[in-house]
């Protein structure tokens, strides 16, 4: 079995200390636009890896500037990159297309939909479904649906004519949603990470339902093969596996303090295990890997 793995940066220690000086200014700051993200963070690269996992062993890498999610697209692969707030898309190893917008800042996921490509941008608090051009065929800004109090302080001051490109939005400006998938021509599913919700949202008339909520740091909302959902429960070391009515039908327990993803590959469950990072500077150590979980039933 061959799989694709993004690193998303390739030395998190090497940048923590002064990210974390950015996340004070960017918090402390009078508007919640953020700040030029830091120099020693625009510096850092991650990669993705080609890896054959039965023979534990990386065939490929190519390195790119903080590569986040990804999606393979009719021979085409397209990778959100954190550090230019863009979608690119690769063919032969090589960027052939951009995509951009000035609201996009720190995109995690990608799905192809009907109309284009559906986003999760959590930086600026927003999913959007974009076309080949870049140009948006519908936006929801969290902020505002029902999620504009004082604890989230960025919709009381964004400009839509302003570019968030290459700016740092700590994720205690917004309920940073870093994930969303559509269920249907009017349903959204997404992972809000500050408020622990998975949400589904009515793309026609802009109502938002709790699905799930009291999740620590959630991401990574995917369909099961066969039908239903998952998601990974970050903090609190679980994968939930949910019926196609969004019942959680499996709690698949996994020992690692940050489940950053989770996907089945046929009827094996691999996990994305990322040491804590946020909390503290011991938070910097650890290691980040990718393991294969025995044990949960197939879909």
């Amino acid at each position: 079995m061959y799989c694709l793995i993004s690193v998303v940066i390739r030395d998190w220690s090497a940048v923590y200390d002064e990210a974390q000086s950015y996340k004070r200014r960017a918090l402390q700051a009078a508007t919640a636009a953020g700040v030029e993200r830091p120099p020693v963070f625009r510096a850092t690269k991650g990669l993705l890896l080609v890896v054959d996992w039965d023979g534990e062993r990386v065939i490929g890498a190519l390195e790119l500037p903080k590569p986040t999610g990804f999606l393979l697209d009719e021979g085409r692969l397209r990778v959100a990159l954190w550090e230019d707030d863009e979608i690119a898309t690769l063919r032969n190893g090589v960027i052939s297309e951009r995509i951009r917008h000035p609201w996009f800042n720190h995109i995690h996921t990608l799905e192809r939909t009907p109309r284009g490509l559906l986003v999760s941008s959590s930086g600026t608090d927003l999913l959007a479904e974009v076309d080949e051009h870049g140009e948006l065929s519908w936006s929801f800004f969290m902020f505002e649906h029902g999620y504009d109090d004082r604890r989230f302080r960025f919709g009381s001051s964004f400009d839509r004519s302003l570019d968030y490109n290459r700016r740092y939005l700590p994720a205690a400006l917004t309920t940073h949603p870093n994930s969303a998938i559509r269920v249907d021509d009017h349903t959204v599913l997404a992972t809000l990470f500050s408020t622990g919700e998975l949400v589904k949202i009515d793309s026609d008339r802009g109502h938002v339902e709790v699905i799930e909520s009291g999740l620590k740091r959630p991401h990574s909302i995917r369909r099961r093969p066969g039908g239903g959902y998952m998601l990974s429960d970050t903090e609190a070391g679980r994968v939930l596996l949910l019926g196609p009515t969004f019942d959680i039908e499996q709690i698949v327990p996994v020992d690692v303090p940050w489940i950053q993803d989770a996907v089945f590959a046929g009827e094996r469950l691999l996990v994305v295990g990322n040491r804590r990072i946020i909390m503290h500077s011991q938070a910097a150590g650890g290691h980040n890997y990718v393991l294969e979980v025995r044990g949960p039933e197939a879909p």
